[in-house]
C-alpha cells in the first residue's frame, strides 16, 4: 500500500490559480510491477480552497479515494505551466514534444529533485524520477518515470 500513497502524493503536487470544479487528468501505467490507473479531478470548491480528489485504482487491490483541500492561490494552472516550459533550461530540465496516445504535448522534462531545489512543491519521494510537465489540468504532469513506477497521461478534460 505504500507506493499507492506515493502515487497520490505525486499527483496532488500543485503550484498556481484559477480551477474549474469538472476538470480532471487520468494517467495510467505500473507501479511496483501492477497495473495502475489514477484519476484527479476537482470535487468541490469552498471559500476560496478546492478539492482534489484522486480516485487510485491498482490491480489486485481496492480502490482508494484520497481528498485533498488546496488554497486557490497554489493549484496548478495555464500560468505555471507557461511559467515551467519558459524557465525549463533554468530549472534543470529539456523541452520536449512528449508523443503520447492522446497527441503530441510541449513538456519540460525535468528531475523532481530539481523542482523542488527551485522552490515548487514536489513531492521529496520523486527525487531522481522524471517529470514531463505541460499545459495539463491540476498537475500538469504528462508523464513521470521512477525507479519501480512509469505512467502517463490517458486522458483530461480542461475547461477554459
Amino acid at each position: 500500500m505504500k507506493f499507492i500513497s506515493v502515487l497520490v502524493a505525486l499527483f496532488s503536487f500543485s503550484a498556481f490559480a484559477n480551477p474549474q470544479l469538472g476538470e480532471y487528468i487520468v494517467h495510467q501505467g505500473v507501479a511496483a510491477g501492477k497495473a495502475v490507473k489514477l484519476k484527479t479531478w476537482y470535487a468541490m470548491y469552498s471559500e476560496s480552497k478546492m478539492m482534489i480528489r484522486t480516485e487510485t485504482t491498482v490491480a489486485g487491490s481496492p480502490t482508494q479515494i484520497d481528498d485533498e483541500w488546496i488554497e486557490e492561490a497554489e493549484i496548478f494552472n495555464h500560468g505555471t505551466a507557461i511559467q515551467i516550459l519558459n524557465l525549463c533550461a533554468a530549472l534543470g530540465g529539456n523541452i520536449e514534444a512528449l508523443q503520447l496516445p492522446l497527441g503530441t504535448f510541449n513538456t519540460c522534462k525535468v528531475k523532481g529533485t530539481t523542482l523542488s531545489a527551485q522552490g515548487y512543491s514536489v513531492p521529496s519521494f520523486l527525487g531522481d524520477a522524471w517529470i514531463w510537465l505541460g499545459d495539463l489540468p491540476i498537475t500538469g504532469v504528462a508523464k513521470a518515470v521512477g525507479d519501480d513506477f512509469s505512467l502517463e497521461l490517458s486522458s483530461y478534460q480542461w475547461n477554459f
